[in-house]
């Protein structure tokens, strides 16, 4: 017999003062089922008992009942817990599914809340279900093993991983005798595989070594018994041999992967196989628990500005990745974020899991930990098969991270970070796996061929000056499928004497130098570790040589230090990495244009018409003669008259020479006398350098002539390498315009808008906007001052351009300082430059709300220094939130508190066509009815809103809605009467009296007599009852006040002349008093 237990108001099963957020609704239904129960069993005998549910094997409610009741029961009171056990067998007829659910709901919910002892009789619960035999027992049990990567209690997540290891390795017939292909060993491996690398890093006392000891041993069954459930996991078990790589046990497993896969499972074909195989997303959601799945849903779903300032992203670091473990689960956070990838996502969804995929690696701690989440980032990249189903958006996080990392402003972005991410790519794909090291090449190099071909910026990205030159050259040596071929320009690391038709051939595959990457080659006839090795080695001619030195050709090459970023993301040089990780630390790079001293490469490939005076000016400059100048004057005039012989090709190598031969003055990157930047030492810069005559005969060739056609179509090639030849340009035609004609002016700042449109077909498409954008933001990095001295003149002299380009303000006010400021804001005040326009200025306001705070804060101060009417802005305020846009809130309420006219129609509508979520309408409100005259115009306003909404049945939202659903402003007698009533809550009482002196205007009041005669504004009236029953005590105040001032001013006029001058000296002599 059950004895009877008192009521308690503290719960059995949650810690008490519990400081987590989910509510104890669970818990309390199981607490109520199990008082029920006892109260229906006391006093009864175990034979009552089971006559008692025998007899009730078919009321849904007493099982019900039971299955919560005696739950509960096994897991607070354990020295009944077996009898509570015994009976809940009797009593379910439904095959447990009821006491599983609950135990499901348990364990997912509020597992992390339960008390220790209840997390005890938990694995308890299990033993005996397992014994038992309880059908299904085993999805239960993988909802157990999920919870377990909650990130709280490091020494509860370990006692409960403890007691379940023990309870598995008890019952290993049970395992064995799972259906196959089940979900439990694989989540099990997942699981165990971590914590034991936790345990390896962490644990220290005989407790750790018999918990680890405990996890090896299940995970060593599940390897050699459930192998064939855990190959399901593809290129992830890869990652999970990874993390037991240091542990003695484990290497049998990796030597039967490596050399004799078929060991292992029939007509399996060892890493190649798994490389080739995507895990499932199923296991992807099981490698963390159910809460932080759903705080990281929540963080995916928000739009990119909240996700930076929303207090949920500390919260979720300080609850979740606050403890020892927490290396390893945030590399298991990033790994799920693909199990939420979807096609049909919205943009800002994609963008927001790029930003927060950079946050967890930014918030990773230097070494093992940073790396492991790098490899959890690209990890898909080593595997790519762009023919499987949704393959892109399994690896475009990994890509949209490094573009986000490189092309953001702080603090979002981060160069050294983003330059890391490239050198890991490099140094994977030959120490993962060195026999594979040019599949992984291919695979990688497919990735951003096809995310190219999607539409995605990889080229631009890859190219980005903030990477270290270094790593862009190493990355381009190492892939080079991915960036375009020339095809009449050899490769400047291959001998010349090879033919440029030579194929590189490799024993899985063939590809040539201007060929695309080919598939993932077939690994089904590579079982063997002799046809691995194979696959490492290409031919050329013939000849064997092998993968990692195939860059060694007739070219003087060099060996230098593998550059490593010492900045805290990537760990320094002294951070200890895994094994796997090990960095190779000499590598070969080839020579870059800067590094090449000589034509002799390039040369043979120029036309007759063009080689001597490409020799010509070589020479001169070497030599530092003063006949630089003409040398290049007469290639100049060489390509105008000879243009019909210059194609692309021959720009492209003409290009190359001028690189080449300018080398030493393009690296300097020494272009602005910050000094002094008069235009007398600018002039004397350009003539010092020879290169600077292509800009001055462009300058002189009239707008619309043929001949500026070739030089610009050379120019247009230099800038694909040297991307500062876009600023350069603008300086120099800065220069030149200074002092001229009109006429001159626009025949020389057309020189630029043709160079523009002569790159639109490299720029996808670019406007001049957008190129000016682009090479503005590349002077910002270069020379950030002379940024700030072509300010001014792309405002003034490129203005049909700039003026109104979102893009450009806000390239502008993330890059300028205090003192740059200034002086824009001293341009403007001259009248010597316009920033904003009229019909652009909406877009351009609305884009800047997602930008960070300080450039909002700048782009108001040029706002308020362009004196830019409010009549501008009012188009916004439906759309702005209190909480989300406060730097524009702010702004406009002080443009309201400034401004000179009154109040029109058009900023009223706009003000209440809000909802009355926040106190923006009221701010504004108040703002608008502090001067006496503007009182009176709002009352008028809103009194002829008031009559038009209700003359046009627009009284309640929801109907007005319904009737004109296309109306974007819609105003209804219900918006007014909100925002009046928020008004009444929140202005009253105060020291002006203004809002009491606005309530009781005679038109305000008018509105509310209105309503009292409508007889379709009764639910209107009902609503706002107590906003009606204010204006009608405020009216007769009015009302009253009104009266006796009317009476003094009648009682004054009947006094006689010497009653009025006794009734002021009396005033008078009270004042004196009062002194």
């Amino acid at each position: 017999m059950i004895p009877a237990k008192p009521k308690s108001t503290a719960s059995k099963l949650l810690i008490p003062d519990t400081k987590f957020d989910s509510s104890n609704e669970l818990a309390d239904k199981l607490e109520h089922q199990y008082n029920t129960l006892q109260e229906k069993l006391n006093g009864k005998s175990e034979q009552e008992i089971r006559e008692f549910f025998k007899a009730s094997v078919n009321d849904k409610e007493l099982n019900e009942l039971a299955s919560g009741g005696f739950l509960f029961g096994i897991l607070t009171d354990p020295p009944n817990a077996r009898k509570h056990f015994l009976h809940l067998g009797l009593a379910v007829n439904d095959g447990w599914y009821q006491v599983l659910l609950k135990m499901n709901m348990i364990l997912l919910e509020i597992l992390y809340k339960l008390k220790p002892q209840v997390r005890q009789q938990i694995m308890f619960f299990f033993s005996e279900s397992i014994k038992s035999n309880i059908p299904k027992i085993d999805n239960v049990m993988t909802n157990l093993l999920r919870s377990i990567s909650e990130g709280t209690d490091y020494k509860e997540t370990c006692a409960t991983a403890h007691g379940t290891a023990d309870i598995l390795n008890a019952n290993k017939d049970w395992m064995r005798s799972l259906k196959p292909a089940g979900t439990f060993a694989p989540v099990a491996l997942i699981t165990f595989s971590r914590l034991i690398s936790d345990q390896q890093q962490f644990g220290s006392s005989n407790n750790d070594s018999r918990f680890k000891n405990s996890m090896i041993s299940l995970c060593e069954f599940i390897l050699k018994e459930r192998f064939s459930d855990v190959v399901a996991l593809g290129r992830d078990l890869l990652l999970v041999m990874m993390r037991l790589s240091k542990i003695p046990q484990f290497l049998p497993y990796w030597k039967s992967l490596l050399h004799n896969p078929g060991s292992l499972l029939p007509n399996f074909n060892g890493i190649p196989q798994l490389m080739a195989t995507h895990c499932p997303n199923v296991w992807m959601s099981f490698r963390v628990s159910l809460h932080v799945s759903r705080k990281v849903d929540f963080m995916l779903r928000m739009k990119v500005h909240e996700f930076m300032q929303h207090k949920n992203i500390n919260w979720f670091r300080d609850q979740h990745l606050s403890n020892v473990d927490r290396g390893s689960l945030m590399a298991e956070v990033m790994r799920y974020i693909w199990g939420n990838i979807a096609e049909y996502q919205q943009p800002f969804a994609i963008e927001t899991r790029a930003h927060l995929l950079a946050w967890l690696l930014k918030s990773a701690r230097p070494g093992a930990e940073l790396q492991w989440c790098k490899l959890m980032l690209f990890f898909d990249w080593f595997g790519f098969d762009p023919k499987a189903p949704n393959a892109l958006f399994y690896v475009e996080p990994g890509f949209s991270v490094i573009k986000l990392l490189i092309s953001s402003p702080s603090p979002t972005g981060n160069p050294h970070l983003a330059n890391s991410l490239l050198d890991f790519l490099i140094r994977m794909t030959s120490v993962l796996y060195p026999p594979l090291t040019p599949y992984f090449v291919n695979s990688i190099s497919s990735v951003l061929i096809s995310l190219g071909e999607a539409g995605m910026p990889v080229l631009q990205v890859l190219e980005n000056p903030r990477f270290d030159k270094p790593v862009r050259d190493a990355f381009r040596e190492t892939f080079p499928n991915v960036f375009p071929k020339r095809p009449n320009l050899p490769d400047l690391t291959i001998s010349p004497q090879m033919d440029s038709t030579d194929l590189i051939v490799l024993d899985s595959g063939t590809v040539t130098p201007n060929a695309k990457v080919q598939n993932p080659p077939n690994f089904h006839a590579q079982t063997s570790s002799a046809n691995m090795q194979k696959a490492g080695d290409v031919k050329v001619h013939g000849k064997h040589h092998d993968a990692s030195s195939k860059k060694d050709r007739e070219v003087k090459k060099k060996k230098v230090k593998r550059k490593i970023s010492s900045d805290p993301e990537s760990g320094g040089e002294d951070a200890k990495e895994p094994d796997i990780m090990e960095i190779i630390e000499e590598v070969e790079e080839s020579p870059g244009p800067s590094e090449l001293q000589d034509l002799s490469v390039v040369l043979p490939l120029l036309r007759e018409e063009f080689k001597e005076q490409v020799e010509e000016l070589s020479n001169a400059v070497i030599e530092n003669a003063e006949e630089a100048g003409d040398a290049m004057q007469n290639l100049i005039t060489a390509i105008q008259e000879d243009d019909d012989v210059l194609d692309e090709d021959q720009s492209q190598v003409i290009a190359e020479c001028l690189i080449i031969i300018f080398n030493d003055h393009f690296k300097s990157k020494k272009f602005f006398p910050a000094d002094d930047p008069s235009v007398e030492n600018l002039n004397e810069f350009f003539d010092k350098t020879a290169f600077y005559a292509i800009f001055r005969q462009l300058c002189i060739v009239k707008q619309g002539d043929s001949s500026r056609t070739p030089l610009l179509m050379i120019l247009s090639e230099m800038r694909e390498k040297c991307t500062f030849i876009g600023y350069l340009m603008l300086l120099y035609i800065r220069t030149c315009c200074t002092d001229v004609s009109d006429e001159l002016e626009r025949n020389i700042l057309s020189v630029y808008i043709e160079f523009c449109k002569s790159m639109e077909t490299r720029m996808v498409q670019k406007v001049e906007e957008k190129q000016l954008v682009e090479d503005l933001e590349q002077c910002s990095r270069d020379d950030h001052k002379l940024f700030a001295f072509l300010l001014p003149f792309v405002y003034s002299k490129m203005s049909n351009v700039s003026v109104g380009s979102a893009e450009l303000m806000h390239l502008v006010c993330r890059s300028i300082d205090t003192r740059d400021l200034a002086d824009l804001v001293g341009e403007i005040v001259r009248e010597n430059i316009t920033l904003f326009r009229k019909d652009t200025f909406p877009h351009l306001l609305l884009s800047s709300l997602n930008w960070e705070s300080i450039e909002q804060m700048m782009l108001w101060q040029l706002i308020n220094a362009e004196s830019v009417p409010l009549e501008w802005v009012v188009g916004l305020i439906p759309a702005l939130s209190h909480s989300k846009h406060a730097e524009a809130v702010t702004n406009i309420m002080l443009m309201m508190k400034t401004m000179d006219h009154e109040p029109n129609m058009g900023l009223v509508r706009h003000l209440m066509c809000r909802q009355s979520k926040d106190l923006i309408v009221t701010h504004a409100l108040k703002i608008l009815i502090d001067d006496d005259d503007n009182l009176a115009r709002m009352a008028q306003l809103l009194n002829m809103l008031f009559k038009k909404a209700i003359n046009n049945n627009e009284i309640m939202k929801s109907s007005a809605q319904e009737k004109q659903k296309s109306t974007k402003k819609l105003v209804t007698a219900e918006h007014i009467f909100a925002h009046l009533e928020q008004f009444r809550d929140h202005c009253l009482l105060k020291e002006s009296r203004q809002a009491e002196k606005f309530l009781s205007n005679q038109l305000i009041q008018e509105m509310f007599t209105l309503i009292k005669r409508d007889s379709k504004s009764a639910e209107l009236k009902a609503k706002f009852s107590e906003l009606d029953a204010m204006i009608g005590i405020l009216g007769e105040q009015g009302t009253a006040s009104t009266r006796s001032r009317k009476n003094r001013m009648m009682a004054e006029k009947d006094e006689t002349p010497e009653t009025k001058i006794k009734r002021r000296k009396l005033k008078n002599e009270s004042d004196d008093d009062d002194r």
